[in-house]
């Protein structure tokens, strides 16, 4: 079971692919490559549609100007629900009383989701170990506090920002990133009610009393320079344009996190030369997003449940599908071309 996007505006729990409960998905690639977008897209929809606890840790970004770009796609879902709701009595038209609703609606999901931002590897193991400890709290709390709450996504944006430096030093700079590994996917196993107490958690659902909690995490990661001889051993990952990539994922060696690793990278061959404004519902501009090219983002699978997946356009596995998407950046998420 998983989130899915659907239709660039509604994320909900399906058998059909997406992020999955109980598991660490890694989105990397270069810069701009939509990385922090996606993950801010899926942290809104989480707290947004499914009404989610949302835990979004930074390695490198302002607080300030993620919580202005999370709360741009949270008015964003809540105009759009409120049209669909007042739409047809108003007329289709954009009217204050919409304005309010979607404000109104958008920071109550913003109530849900905590924003920091984490300089290195010992911060960042701190934070989790408050969310673990409320995790915890929350499978042995009442029947009444896990219906209100019924799911939790932890997102880590830019590991590589605050944990790539621990890897200029000794052997302890190593030994702390792979804690950060182990202990992101411990606390995806632990916390996901699907896979923790199952007994409990099947006969609770099975008589109705409540759906069992479920837990997500996302981790983005930056990119390195291939050397000359990886892009022959390594280099199976393409662009659109059939060529090599000349980048990977950043940590190197060190770093195994994913169950499912999935490459952003710019689709060069449909870029627009031209620089379009983002037109924002509330007309402010936020810090990064001011203007952008209608970039359009390939996303290919690289491993999936611990297994490596040979990329390219014309390459599938069976039970996986397609190994490619394509969706294009915009300021309330993401959109599908």
């Amino acid at each position: 079971e998983s989130f899915i996007n659907n239709d660039d505006n509604i994320i909900y729990r399906s058998s059909r692919g997406g992020v999955p409960f109980g598991m660490v998905t890694e989105f990397s690639g270069p810069p701009s490559s939509g990385k922090t977008q996606l993950a801010l897209s899926i942290a809104a929809h989480a707290a947004f549609e499914n009404k989610w606890q949302v835990h979004y840790i930074s390695g490198g970004n302002s607080r300030k100007a993620l919580s202005r770009r999370l709360f741009t796609m949270c008015l964003e879902l809540a105009r759009v629900t409120a049209m669909q709701c007042w739409g047809s009595e108003l007329g289709g038209g954009i009217t204050d009383h919409i304005k309010e609703d979607a404000q109104s609606a958008a920071l109550k999901a913003l109530d849900r989701v905590t924003v920091a931002s984490v300089p290195d590897a010992y911060s960042l193991l701190a934070i989790l170990a408050r969310i673990d400890n409320e995790e915890a709290s929350f499978r042995g709390g009442s029947d009444s506090s896990k219906r209100e709450n019924n799911g939790t996504l932890l997102v880590v944006d830019s590991v590589s920002g605050c944990l790539g430096h621990h890897l200029s030093g000794d052997k302890v700079g190593s030994a702390l990133v792979n804690q950060v590994a182990l202990t992101l996917r411990q606390m995806a196993r632990t916390h996901d009610g699907h896979l923790g107490s199952n007994m409990t958690s099947h006969a609770q659902e099975s008589s109705g009393m409540f759906q069992p909690r479920r837990f997500a995490v996302v981790v983005t990661n930056g990119s390195v320079a291939k050397r000359s001889s990886e892009n022959e051993s390594l280099g199976s990952s393409k662009t659109t344009t059939g060529k090599p990539t000349q980048n990977k994922p950043a940590m190197g060696r060190y770093w195994h996190v994913s169950d499912v690793g999935v490459w952003l990278e710019v689709d060069r061959s449909q870029r627009d030369s031209r620089t379009h404004p983002i037109n924002f519902y509330d007309d402010t501009p936020v810090v990064g997003l001011s203007s952008v090219d209608k970039n359009v983002v390939c996303a290919t699978l690289q491993n999936h449940y611990g297994k490596s997946c040979k990329s390219g356009r014309d390459q599938s596995t069976p039970g996986v599908g397609t190994l490619f998407t394509e969706f294009r950046i915009r300021s309330g998420g993401i959109a599908d071309v």
